[in-house]
């Protein structure tokens, strides 16, 4: 008789943990937050000493012809290639808070001027969309 409510003890604790997590991605607003389009400088990945895997991703955010920002994302759950575009989602308040979006070319004129002033190329499966690349 004990373990059976050991049982629903457990169930009901887990299940209220699920509910908590559901509500915490309701913070998250899709008007808070503006598209910008990005560029996959460098990705690195390995092993650290302790035999743990990691995977970030360097990249830039173009904000205009002449802003641009360069960050690390250390998640690990966004798999490219160097030399993608993406689409970065940026807070409107808090332009430190952002996350990767998708790959994809959104500001052609931008992308292409960042190319031309830091000598980057796009990656082959984008170049032919964004036209005359360098």
């Amino acid at each position: 008789m004990k373990f059976k409510y050991f049982i629903i003890i457990i169930i009901f604790t887990i299940s209220c943990k699920n509910k908590e997590k559901d509500k915490s991605l309701e913070k998250i607003k899709e008007n808070d937050y503006i598209e910008k389009q990005g560029y996959i400088n460098k990705i690195e990945n390995g092993l650290t000493y302790a035999r743990e895997s990691y995977y970030h991703v360097t990249f830039t955010i173009i904000h205009d012809s002449i802003k641009y920002e360069k960050f690390i994302y250390k998640e690990g759950d966004f798999l490219t290639n160097e030399g993608d575009p993406v689409i970065v989602y940026v807070n409107i308040n808090n332009p430190k808070d952002f996350y990767l979006g998708y790959k994809g070319i959104k500001d052609k004129k931008n992308l292409r001027t960042y190319l031309i002033k830091t000598s980057q190329e796009l990656s082959p499966m984008f170049k032919n969309k964004l036209g005359n690349a360098p």
